[in-house]
């Protein structure tokens, strides 16, 4: 068995088209030289018929945020997570150490799979992963997830210590059950989990600090402290693969935490209702398909532009519980729609899909109509179903470069002048 990817360029504006072209080959370049236990292997890449394909080892397995929605009570325990953290500085340590080093630049529980027939760690999708060189901020487009990367990621200066601080942020969610909602801040381990070692606390505070000076020099230095902190825990070779393995949680239980249950203790699955405003047929097509093969999501409607999407507002007689608003559309754009979509319904939750360039004036519009989130068309299609999610359960899913806007407004002297 092989996995293969696809790359369907007609998804992507026509400004975008080069880019995304240039970053898929370059992933299956990439990848082609690589051989490590705990990277999929390349078999192939070609082009055919207006499509790029690329072909790997198929990774059966779970993922560590799937494993952490399931285990998680509702984080995970500092002896499964370890071992854990130190494989990982193992594979970014190989990938910092090839000339020139490689930047995988997108490390979150997501990208990081367990393989189920040895327990072995697999990173995977190594889409947004580069060659470092330093180039001038102002070329550089802002990648990654947002949370997960480093300030001067943000910026297109990402260098080996941004995977660090990426890696700190990955091991904090897992020890916290807490994602990185707010960029750059985070609660000492400990405040949340009493049962954290200090020197863990420590470490993962160490990896994740703002200002790059103040992380560890490289990813070797973290994974020497983490082997300390692995010894004196008393975490043998044997007992890892056991926690990785063990699963006391009883089906009962599995099928509460994975289902929503009502009073009379029946259980039911909650599908997220999706309404999708979008006048390019063929992302509106895709977009739909894809929901549709989603076991957690349901398509309630469609709109083709702003005008119709609100004539449907008003008749719903369930508001969507997410709303999926193109920005840029003939005669009522995103942006007036979602101002009159609230006023009809104050607590819909809409998320702004944008293929233009984030500049202050329509981030700033999206949200002050009251956008809910910021996505740009060209994220990994599984990456948009992730905000979705955590849309529905209260976050606020922003693109990065967006993120960073909304932070310099919010916290600009003009904004909170000094008293």
């Amino acid at each position: 068995l092989c996995a293969v990817k696809e790359l369907y360029i007609k998804l992507f504006p026509d400004d975008d088209r080069d880019l995304t072209i240039q970053n898929f080959k370059s992933e299956a370049e990439l990848l082609a030289n690589l051989r490590h236990p705990s990277l999929p292997r390349v078999i192939d890449y070609f082009y055919e018929e207006g499509k790029y394909y690329l072909v790997m080892d198929y990774i059966s397995g779970c993922d560590l945020f799937t494993i952490l929605e399931k285990d998680g009570i509702p984080w995970l325990s500092q002896k499964v997570v370890l071992p854990w953290g130190i494989e990982i500085c193992d594979v970014l340590i190989y990938l910092h150490n090839q000339s020139p080093p490689v930047i995988y630049r997108d490390l979150k529980p997501s990208n990081i799979m367990i393989r189920k027939n040895d327990q072995k760690l697999m990173l995977v999708d190594f889409g947004l992963a580069q060659m470092f060189h330093f180039k001038p901020a102002s070329n550089e487009k802002a990648l990654g997830t947002q949370g997960y990367a480093p300030p001067e990621q943000y910026a297109g200066r990402e260098e080996p210590r941004s995977d660090l601080y990426s890696l700190g942020v990955t091991l904090h969610h897992l020890l916290s059950g807490t994602p990185p909602e707010t960029p750059f801040k985070f609660q000492s381990l400990r405040e949340i989990n009493k049962d954290i070692s200090p020197e863990i606390d420590k470490i993962i505070m160490k990896a994740i600090e703002r200002d790059i000076s103040l992380r560890y020099p490289d990813v070797l230095s973290m994974k020497k402290e983490l082997l300390v902190v692995l010894d004196k825990l008393g975490i043998s070779k044997k007992e890892r693969k056991l926690y990785i393995l063990e699963d006391k949680t009883s089906e009962i239980e599995k099928i509460e935490r994975s289902h929503k249950v009502i009073k009379n203790k029946e259980v039911v699955k909650k599908k997220i209702k999706i309404f999708i405003v979008e006048d390019d047929k063929i992302v509106r097509r895709m977009l739909t398909m894809y929901i549709k093969l989603t076991e957690d999501m349901e398509i309630i409607g469609e709109a083709s532009n702003g005008r119709e999407a609100i004539e449907q507002f008003k008749k719903f007689e369930t508001i969507p519980d997410i709303t999926l608003m193109d920005i840029s559309m003939p005669d009522v754009d995103g942006i007036k729609a979602t101002g009159e979509i609230i006023k009809i319904a104050p607590d819909a939750k809409i998320l702004m899909l944008t293929a233009l360039e984030c500049t202050r004036e329509i981030v700033i519009e999206s949200f002050k109509a009251g956008a809910k989130g910021y996505i740009i068309k060209d994220t990994d299609i599984d990456d948009i179903a992730e905000s979705i999610r955590k849309a529905y359960e209260g976050g606020s899913p922003i693109e990065p470069k967006a993120a960073c806007l909304l932070i310099n407004e919010i916290t600009s002297p003009q904004k909170f002048p000094p008293k």
